[in-house]
Parts: structure tokens; C-alpha cells; sequence
């Protein structure tokens, strides 16, 4: 069908630096629909998000495991 999402078709996650103006990275998401904003979080944060979801992420492969 026309409207079947193909990888082949999609555009790459594109990169900005969190110090740029907000408007050029509303229209970006806007237009790419997902972006990577470099520098948007330090890596104290990264670091403690990624230690607070690897749990649930850890049950989930197990869930999934469990299932096959």
C-alpha cells in the first residue's frame, strides 16, 4: 500500500546542539518529526535516567522472554 512505512523511505534522526535558537528546533521536529538534541541533558542526568529505567527495561525483556 502507498502509505506503508518503508526504512528505506525514512529520513535519518537528525542532530542539534541544544544551544540553538528554540525556533530552529521546533521547525526541525516539526519537519523531521524526531531529532536528537545534543546537549539537552547533562551526563549526571543521562546517567541517573538511564539507572531509573533499566529496571523496567530488564522486566520487560524477561516478560518477553517468557512469552516466547
Amino acid at each position: 500500500p502507498a502509505n506503508t512505512l518503508s526504512l528505506h523511505n525514512a529520513l535519518p534522526i537528525c542532530t542539534i546542539d541544544a544551544s540553538a535558537p528554540l525556533d530552529n528546533i521546533y521547525a526541525l521536529l516539526a519537519l523531521r518529526g524526531a531529532i536528537v538534541i545534543k546537549g539537552a541533558m547533562s551526563k549526571e542526568d543521562t546517567l541517573q535516567m538511564r539507572a531509573e529505567i533499566e529496571p523496567h527495561i530488564a522486566a520487560r525483556a524477561a516478560l518477553d522472554k517468557k512469552s516466547t
